[in-house]
């Protein structure tokens, strides 16, 4: 699947494009029926692989949205689902709205879990050539949904012809009380007296006296009636008429002949709806946290908004780090405990507090007035709140967002999405406990979206390239190995910095997939060295803490290097300290396997402030490399030289020795009078393509 990104269509649609990408969109595809292209934007991994496999395929749309709705949807909702998100009936629908969305529920979860299905149409001209189609779980917004219709319920047929009027009502007596009408007037005249008992309208469009249309308009303009829901019937295969119907309020429609089973499903699965929003609306105050539920909060906040047009506001996104343990540590009821206390504290505490909702899960909104500083958040904060909190050790973080003059007319929902994606960019970044959203942290979201749509096509395309960094050796004066360092050359992007997706790798997990592919290529190139009867010299390969979650690690990178045939301790393994620190015993467990199996062992970042000694003692390493933070630090004849210390350690426990971030001649003297084995830092090369690595070899060395 060729991969469309972001900057392609930057200037056309980049801000439509990310105001369609709400932070609560589990899956988000991004549709183009010029080029015949769909890109993944967002990725749901609860999904099943066949089915991102046959996405990768890049089928038509109506062919994936049939694969959607087979691995996805409830059967109950496929045929409505298919019938309107087609895109023969999309094409219609966007013509005249910039969105359109619709309720749906997903299959084999052994409860109910609804999900939003959302097109926003990005296209420039007056036909539909560019659409996303999100997803968002929105089960939490009809918890309360009953789990059975109420028998009882009153039905309303307005048809005019005899014998399909009998059919319904045939198929909807026993369950429902069937109030019968022969044209759209007679209907509104029954309608009037018992709209208050009336749960749903099944209705004609092409009748006498009040057509279909003519009842809908009426209906959809009289506030009393306008909560009902309108089932339109059709014999005719007509796109046209169905949208039109759609537009003007219907809420689904059905094709006679009539199938009694398609009628009770869809009749039973409206009535459903109607009854859970019912209650939904009901429904202002979470029982859990005492706040307000997610969509009352949104309502409240927008109705003091409106009240107090010269003043401004801003929205904080509370969000409690890692609550899934603490449900699996402690138990629900602990759990539940837990947002309890944070939901009173938080009206106590919270600067400037006006009011504060639950948007769902271990997620807290507050509004306030805007009068204080961001100091007020974090640890101060934070403290405050979780004083006495049923479990110890709670880490919350915050995101901001500012509402101002200027964005008045954006949703309280949008404004909340905002504050999210601020607290979702510190997430992982110790010490930071609040961030305020502003235009660095949109980009950053939209390179971030880049990326991980980009990463896997990246990687079979071969945009991933591997730079070598001499290690000097000191003793005899030449090149005596090299470090592997992975550079990714996008075709959009341009040389991308490893510290922008590197770790947005070790979180995703992908980077257990970019280290396979490194240390491939290491052993392609020390092979074409051997093949060519060149010099070969050893490469140092780094893996990350996330590749030791991998079974059977030690065993995959023999037989990779196997593979190629080459002598192991032309391989060295890197790993860092921080790496042991997570997960100490498989490390120390592979670690020793690829040892004995002839592998050279580096530890990497030795002194950067984790627990070296222990690491030091616990792994069987032969070569260690001091952190640059050292060698940068140093100040050669100071009382207790850290520098001093770790090359007498080196010596004494006969370790190799590698200094990296070497730039300057006396660094490289004063780190030779102390015996140091290997240098590597500019001062002798930046890391090299491999090419230029070969002919700086040739001309050093």
């Amino acid at each position: 699947m060729r991969q469309l990104n972001y900057l392609q269509y930057k200037k056309e649609i980049h801000e439509e494009l990310f105001e369609s990408m709400s932070a609560s969109y589990e899956s988000i595809f991004l549709v183009d029926l010029e080029h015949h292209d769909i890109q993944v934007c967002r990725k749901n991994l609860n999904l099943d692989s066949n089915f991102w496999s046959y996405v990768d395929t890049n089928p038509e749309y109506d062919e994936l949205l049939k694969r959607y709705i087979e691995y996805r949807v409830a059967s109950e909702d496929r045929s409505r689902m298919l019938e309107i998100a087609g895109l023969k009936n999309l094409k219609q629908i966007l013509k005249k709205r910039a969105s359109y969305s619709f309720d749906y529920r997903i299959k084999n979860t052994g409860q109910t879990v609804w999900y939003r299905m959302r097109f926003t149409n990005l296209s420039t001209g007056e036909e539909l050539t560019r659409f996303t189609v999100s997803f968002e779980n929105i089960s939490e917004e009809k918890k309360t949904e009953l789990l059975s219709y109420i028998p009882g319920k009153k039905i309303l047929v307005i048809e005019d012809n005899e014998i399909d009027r009998d059919i319904l009502k045939n198929i909807l007596d026993g369950d429902y009380d069937v109030l019968l009408a022969s044209n759209g007037q007679e209907g509104l005249d029954i309608l009037e007296k018992n709209y208050e008992s009336i749960d749903i309208i099944i209705t004609d469009l092409e009748m006498p006296v009040c057509s279909g249309y003519e009842f809908l308009k009426i209906v959809s303009e009289t506030r009393r009636y306008s909560s009902i829901p309108v089932i339109i019937t059709t014999v005719y295969d007509n796109t046209d008429s169905e949208v039109e119907a759609l537009e003007m309020g219907a809420a689904d429609f059905m094709r006679k002949p009539y199938n009694a089973e398609i009628v009770k499903h869809r009749v039973k699965g409206l009535i459903r709806l109607r009854t859970s929003l019912a209650m939904l609306n009901t429904l202002q105050i979470d029982p859990v946290t005492g706040l307000y539920t997610r969509d009352f909060f949104f309502k409240k906040a927008q109705e003091i908004i409106d009240e107090n047009p010269d003043d401004e506001f801003r929205f904080v996104v509370t969000d409690v780090i890692k609550f899934k343990l603490i449900n699996e540590k402690y138990g629900i009821d602990t759990g539940d405990k837990v947002l309890e206390h944070i939901g009173t504290a938080g009206r106590k505490f919270i600067p400037n507090y006006i009011i504060g909702g639950r948007l769902g899960g271990d997620k807290f909104v507050w509004m306030q007035t805007k009068h204080f500083q961001e100091r007020d958040y974090g640890r101060n904060v934070a403290h405050e709140i979780l004083a006495g909190a049923p479990v110890p050790n709670l880490i919350l973080k915050h995101g901001i967002y500012y509402m101002t003059s200027d964005s008045r007319d954006i949703s309280v929902q949008t404004m909340c999405d905002r504050a999210i994606i601020a607290v979702e960019s510190i997430k992982g970044i110790y010490g930071q406990y609040c961030a305020v959203y502003d235009d660095s942290i949109r980009k950053e979201l939209v390179l971030r979206q880049q990326i991980t749509s980009d990463m896997e096509e990246s990687l079979k395309d071969g945009e991933f390239k591997i730079y070598l960094q001499p290690k000097h050796n000191l003793t005899a004066d030449s090149t005596g190995g090299a470090e592997a360092l992975v550079r990714w050359i996008h075709p959009d992007l341009g040389f991308m910095n490893p510290g922008v997706f590197i770790p947005l790798f070790e979180q995703n997990g992908f980077i257990k997939e970019l280290d396979e592919y490194v240390i491939h290529q290491v052993c392609k190139t020390i092979k074409t060295w051997q093949e060519d009867g060149k010099m070969i010299i050893p490469i140092s390969v780094n893996l990350s803490r996330r590749d030791f979650e991998i079974p059977d690690l030690d065993k995959i990178i023999t037989d990779i290097v196997d593979s190629y045939d080459l002598e192991h301790k032309y391989i060295h393994i890197e790993l860092t300290e921080s790496a042991f620190v997570d997960n100490p015993d498989t490390i120390k467990t592979v670690i020793k396997s690829l040892h004995d199996n002839g592998f050279v062992i580096e530890l990497d970042d030795f002194g950067k402030g984790y627990s070296s000694l222990t690491t030091l003692t616990s792994l069987e390493i032969d070569t260690l490399k001091l952190d640059m933070s050292i060698i940068k630090e140093d100040i050669p004849g100071s009382k207790n030289n850290v520098l001093d210390f770790c090359m007498q350690l080196v010596n004494m426990m006969h370790l190799t020795s590698v200094a990296e971030g070497v730039e300057t001649i006396e660094q490289v003297d004063r780190l030779k009078s102390l015996g140091c084995d290997y240098i590597q830092g500019f001062y002798y090369s930046k890391p090299l393509s491999v090419d230029d690595f070969e002919k700086y070899l040739n001309k050093n060395d």
